[in-house]
């Protein structure tokens, strides 16, 4: 198994652009794909990367993304995730993972 370069896409994944990323955005719906944005905050000196299932558009110039998830324990039901705020200049790409694709998929630092 040989190494990738972190601009090659691997099977089943797309990478959008910013102008691309930043209009899949504006329409993004929920659906069965793994979700990735590709962000650099203007106070940070390295690129980060979350995974996100929801989209707010706070303002023709920001959003709202998050990963959240939910949890049922005993008949309660647990929210927990995580939120960032963004604006279209820190978009760098979004990586969109189709999950048939792969016969399985193992994340790593």
């Amino acid at each position: 198994m040989g190494e990738q370069n972190d601009s090659e896409p691997l099977q089943g994944q797309r990478i959008l652009e910013k102008e691309k990323a930043i209009d899949c955005l504006d329409h993004y719906e929920e659906n069965e794909n793994d979700y990735y944005v590709i962000y650099q905050k203007q106070d940070q000196q390295v690129k980060r990367e979350l995974k996100f299932n929801k989209v707010t558009k706070l303002s023709a110039n920001s959003y709202a993304i998050a990963m959240h998830t939910e949890d049922e324990t005993d008949h309660i039901r647990y929210y927990h995730g995580e939120e960032i705020i963004l604006a279209k200049e820190e978009i760098i790409e979004l990586r969109i993972f189709d999950p048939h694709a792969f016969d399985f998929v193992v994340y790593t630092d």
